[in-house]
């Protein structure tokens, strides 16, 4: 695996995690093939590969196989921005309009 860099670790995203392990479930490529032609470790793939048939699953929930605790966070997460979009927003309106409003 000379095309790989030197311990570097690379974040890849969901996406391309998908694509790589859609094509070992569709049969065109083994791990080894799919491993070589993206330039990645056979162990990491064959990861992919496995946390994705053991959470297949997942795709069939109601939600889409979102757990209520993601849901939760993901609104505490807007709830959270939303709520230092208005701070800032305050402190320049109050800086406007003076403070003898307040």
């Amino acid at each position: 695996m000379g095309n790989m860099k030197n311990n570097t670790k690379r974040k890849h995203s969901e996406e391309f995690k998908a694509k790589v392990v859609m094509e070992i479930l569709r049969g065109e490529v083994s791990v080894n093939q799919a491993a070589s032609k993206y330039s990645l470790y056979p162990g990491l793939v064959e990861k992919w590969r496995a946390q994705a048939v053991k959470n297949f699953a997942q795709v069939f929930k109601p939600d889409g196989g979102v757990s209520g605790s993601q849901i939760y966070e993901q609104e505490m997460e807007k709830l959270y921005q939303e709520i230092g979009r208005l701070q800032v927003e305050n402190g320049y309106l109050k800086k406007k309009l003076g403070h003898g409003l307040w």
